[in-house]
C-alpha cells in the first residue's frame, strides 16, 4: 500500500525567508564567481608576466653568452643550468625534439604538437590552452625554442590562498544577512499573521474581532482599514440579520403558503403555513402541475381548486404561480391558501343578500295575502252560521276543510312575516335549565306519541368561571332562545319519525373575558342528503309534506341577529346534529 506523504505548507514567514535567502545566495554566488574569475585572471596574467620577465632575463643572459663567442653547445648547457635554477616547468625544443624538460614530461607530446601547430615559424608569444598557458621564445642562433608552461591546476592553491579572506568575509556577511532577513521576515509576517488569524475568526462569526497593530507604514494603514471593515461588516450583518428575521417572521405568520422550486421542480423553500396546507398531497400535485404550465406559457396563472377531504367535507384552495425572473437557481414561485372560510363567508353574504331581497318581497306579499284571507275566513264563518241556523249540515265538512286550509295559509303568512320582521330583542338573564325544561314540556306530548326520548345535559367548566352562580345563565331574549331550540327539536322529531333519541347538550366554557355557549341538538333520524345541506336554511326549502320550509331559516336568522354561529353535520341514514355557538363577555 502506498502511503500518502502530507505536503508541508509554508507560512508567510518561511516564504519571505526563502525568497530573501535565495536572493542573498544568488548575489553571493554571483559575486563569488566574479571574484574567483577575476582573481584567476589576475593570477594567471601575473604568472604570464612573471614568465615573460624570466624569458627576458634569459634572453639577456644568452646575449651575453653570445658576445663572449662561447660555443653553442656550452650556451645550451648554460641555458639548461639556468632553467634548473628556477621552479617553473620549462622545455627546450630543438629540431622537433624535446632536448630538455624540467619537471614531469607527461605533456611532452602535447608540447611537440603545440610547437608544430602554433610555435613553429614564430619568434615569441603566449598561447592559451584549456589545460594551461605557454610562454615561448625562439633563438635562431642557437636553433632551439624555450617554452615556459603555466599549468592551471597548479594555480588552485595560490587562488585558494587569495580567496581565503574573501570567503571569510562572505561567510560573515551571509550569517549577518540571514539574521537580518530573519528579523525582517518576522517583523513583516507577524502583523500579516495577525490579520490572517483575525480574518479566519471573522469568517466564523467573531465580528467583534479587531487588530491592535500600530504602525506608520502600509501595514498600519491596512490594520486601520481592516478594523473599519470589521465595524462595517458587523453593522451590515446586523442589518441583514434583522431583515432576514423580519422576512422570516412575515413568512412564518402570513396566512399564505409560499413555495419555490428549481429548474427540476425540486422544492427549495416552503414556509410553515405552506407545510401545514400541503398535508393534502393532491394540492401539491396541482401546484406543481400549475407551475409547469406557468413556465410553459411564461405567464402568471391563478386557479381555484376544490378538494374532497377524507372526512367527506370539501375545501377550497386558491393557487397563484409566477416565474422567478431575477433568480438563476429558482424557476417558479407559488402562493396558495385555504379559502374555504372565505368561500363560506361569500356564500353566506350571497345568501344574505338573496334573503334580504326575498324578505322585502315576502313582507309585501304577506300583508297583501293576509288581508283577503281575513275577509275570506270571516265570510265562510258567516256562511257556516247561516247554514247552521237553517239546519243545513250538507256543507259542514267542506267548510271545515276550507277553514283549516285558510288557517294553514294564515300560519304560513305569520311565519313569513315573523321571518322578515326586523327584531330588536331585549336581552335578559335566561336560565338555560328552565329554557330546556320549557322546550321539553312543549314537545312532551308529541314525544310520547312517537316514542322518542329526549335527553338534556348542561356541561359547565366551573373551575374557570369566577361566579358559579351565573354559570347557568345566558344573556339572551328568552322567547328567541326557546324558539330556536323548539324549532330544532321539532325538526329532529320530524327526521326521526318514531322510536328514536334526541340529545340537547349545552357546553359553557370561559376564554379570557369571553364565555362561550355551545348548544347542540342531535338526533338519530334519517339524516340529510349531501346535495341538500347547502339549501336547508333557504326559505321554503322542505321535503316534508306539510312543512313550510321556514323553520330553519328563522333559526338561522335569530342566531345571526345574536352574533352567533350555526353549523350542521349530517350522515344520511344515521342522523343530524345542529351546533349553535354564542359568545358573551364577562361583566
Amino acid at each position: 500500500m502506498w502511503k500518502r506523504i502530507p505536503v508541508m505548507k509554508f507560512d508567510i514567514e518561511n516564504k519571505i525567508l526563502i525568497i530573501f535567502i535565495s536572493i542573498v545566495l544568488l548575489i553571493i554566488v554571483f559575486l563569488g564567481s566574479a571574484s574567483y574569475i577575476n582573481s584567476y585572471r589576475l593570477l594567471i596574467n601575473g604568472y604570464k608576466k612573471n614568465t615573460q620577465e624570466k624569458l627576458q632575463i634569459l634572453d639577456n643572459y644568452i646575449e651575453d653568452l653570445e658576445r663572449g663567442s662561447i660555443d653553442k653547445i656550452i650556451i645550451e648547457k648554460k641555458v639548461k643550468d639556468f632553467l634548473e635554477l628556477g621552479t617553473d616547468k620549462a622545455y627546450i625544443i630543438k629540431s622537433d625534439n624535446i632536448i630538455y624538460s624540467k619537471g614531469s614530461d607527461i605533456y611532452g607530446k602535447e608540447i611537440l604538437e603545440l610547437f608544430s601547430e602554433n610555435i613553429k615559424g614564430k619568434s615569441e608569444g603566449v598561447i592559451d590552452k584549456k589545460e594551461g598557458s605557454y610562454v615561448y621564445k625562439l633563438y635562431p642562433e642557437e636553433e632551439f625554442t624555450i617554452i615556459y608552461a603555466i599549468n592551471k591546476d597548479y594555480l588552485n592553491d595560490d587562488l585558494m590562498s587569495l580567496q581565503k579572506n574573501l570567503l571569510l568575509i562572505t561567510i560573515i556577511s551571509l550569517i549577518f544577512s540571514v539574521q537580518v532577513i530573519i528579523f525582517t521576515a518576522y517583523n513583516l509576517s507577524k502583523p500579516l499573521k495577525k490579520l490572517a488569524a483575525s480574518c479566519k475568526r471573522i469568517s466564523k462569526g467573531a465580528y467583534e474581532e479587531k487588530t491592535d497593530i500600530k504602525r506608520n507604514d502600509e501595514i498600519g494603514i491596512l490594520s486601520d482599514s481592516f478594523n473599519e471593515m470589521v465595524d462595517n461588516i458587523r453593522i451590515y450583518t446586523k442589518k441583514i440579520e434583522d431583515v432576514k428575521e423580519f422576512n422570516e417572521d412575515i413568512l412564518r405568520n402570513i396566512p399564505l403558503g409560499i413555495m419555490t422550486v428549481d429548474n427540476n421542480f425540486n422544492i427549495k423553500s416552503l414556509n410553515e403555513t405552506g407545510i401545514k396546507t400541503l398535508k393534502e398531497m393532491t394540492l401539491k400535485d396541482f401546484i406543481l402541475t400549475q407551475m409547469a404550465e406557468t413556465i410553459k406559457v411564461n405567464s402568471k396563472i391563478s386557479n381555484m381548486y376544490e378538494i374532497k377531504q377524507s372526512d367527506g367535507t370539501e375545501k377550497f384552495y386558491e393557487v397563484t404561480t409566477n416565474l422567478m425572473t431575477e433568480s438563476s437557481s429558482l424557476s417558479a414561485i407559488s402562493i396558495f391558501s385555504d379559502v374555504t372560510e372565505r368561500k363560506e363567508i361569500e356564500s353566506r353574504m350571497e345568501r344574505l343578500n338573496r334573503l334580504t331581497s326575498f324578505g322585502r318581497i315576502a313582507a309585501g306579499l304577506a300583508h297583501e295575502i293576509r288581508n283577503p284571507l281575513t275577509g275570506m275566513k270571516g265570510g265562510i264563518y258567516v256562511i257556516k252560521k247561516r247554514l247552521e241556523k237553517e239546519g243545513n249540515k250538507k256543507y259542514d265538512e267542506l267548510l271545515k276543510v276550507v277553514l283549516e286550509e285558510i288557517e294553514r295559509i294564515n300560519i304560513l303568512v305569520t311565519e313569513l312575516l315573523d321571518f322578515t320582521k326586523k327584531r330588536h330583542p331585549v336581552l335578559q338573564d335566561v336560565n338555560i335549565e328552565e329554557a330546556l325544561e320549557k322546550v321539553e314540556y312543549l314537545i312532551s306530548e308529541e314525544l310520547k306519541q312517537k316514542n322518542i326520548r329526549l335527553h338534556t345535559h348542561i356541561d359547565i367548566n366551573e373551575d374557570v368561571l369566577e361566579d358559579a352562580a351565573i354559570s347557568h345563565f345566558i344573556k339572551f331574549n328568552k322567547d328567541q332562545l326557546e324558539q330556536i331550540l323548539l324549532n330544532l327539536a321539532y325538526n329532529a322529531i320530524s327526521a326521526i319519525g318514531s322510536n328514536g333519541d334526541i340529545n340537547i347538550h349545552c357546553s359553557i366554557q370561559c376564554d379570557c373575558n369571553n364565555i362561550k355557549y355551545i348548544f347542540s341538538v342531535k338526533d338519530n333520524g334519517s339524516g340529510i342528503e349531501k346535495e341538500d345541506l347547502p339549501k336547508i336554511f333557504d326559505p321554503f326549502f322542505t321535503k316534508r309534506a306539510k312543512g313550510t320550509g321556514l323553520g330553519l331559516a328563522v333559526v338561522q336568522k335569530i342566531v345571526e341577529d345574536n352574533n352567533g354561529e350555526i353549523n350542521v353535520n349530517s350522515i344520511l341514514g344515521k342522523g343530524t346534529v345542529f351546533i349553535l355557538t354564542f359568545f358573551r363577555k364577562v361583566i
